[in-house]
């Protein structure tokens, strides 16, 4: 929610600081820095986590980026573990987790006016994850002795991986000036975390700057 504040802060300020955009002023700059609000939601681990984005990028052309991409993510969810035997059943175990993504892709870019500038970008990337659980929450089932948390591993209460993934998304710019703009994305994110696969999404939303002097192209 902080995050979420400063973002409309910032954007606040912009609006009331800057120059509107005027119908000569088309050109595109040759960077793209951007920073913002953002949200991973996994359903198959039912664990959503908010954060920031970054990304910094290259224009080629009028339609053609090359950029960098960042973001993290904190969180909490509950996993469920099976009882060791002869106990059947599963444990509902709470747990704080993080995640991280480090991509680099393409990025292809409509400019059908001056106020709006659709994008579409797959990337791939590396991402890592961290999880600990919170063993003084966990809430034992009837007829299962205290003992029992001592007996898990400590490699099932607190892990971390870090993988190779992929993913597409897509979103809009609107352009107040020809430096500062309001970005609104959302991206699909495939990942094998802890050996099973995990189909995420990302939403952000923040402030897009512009610099280095119009491209020629």
């Amino acid at each position: 929610m902080r995050r979420l504040l400063a973002v409309g802060v910032l954007t606040i300020a912009a609006l009331i600081t800057i120059q509107p955009a005027t119908a000569q002023d088309q050109s595109v700059q040759k960077w793209d820095l951007y920073g913002g609000y953002s949200y991973l939601n996994t359903p198959t681990n039912s664990l959503g986590q908010q954060g920031f984005n970054l990304s910094f990028g290259r224009n080629i052309n009028r339609w053609l980026a090359l950029g960098l991409d960042f973001s993290h993510f904190a969180g909490s969810g509950t996993q469920a573990m099976p009882l060791p035997a002869p106990l059947t059943g599963s444990l509902n175990v709470p747990y704080d987790a993080s995640t991280s993504t480090f991509a680099a892709g393409t990025q292809f870019q409509v400019r059908p006016n001056k106020w709006i500038t659709p994008f579409f970008r797959p990337f791939l990337g590396a991402f890592h994850s961290s999880a600990d659980a919170k063993v003084n929450e966990i809430v034992l089932p009837p007829g299962v002795p205290p003992a029992l948390l001592q007996a898990i591993p400590a490699s099932e209460l607190k892990r971390s991986d870090t993988v190779l993934g992929y993913g597409a998304g897509g979103g809009f710019d609107f352009n107040i000036s020809t430096p500062i703009g309001i970005r609104v994305a959302t991206d699909y994110i495939r990942t094998g975390l802890f050996g099973e696969h995990q189909n995420n999404v990302r939403v952000a939303f923040g402030l897009i700057y512009r610099f280095g002097g119009a491209i020629s192209k």
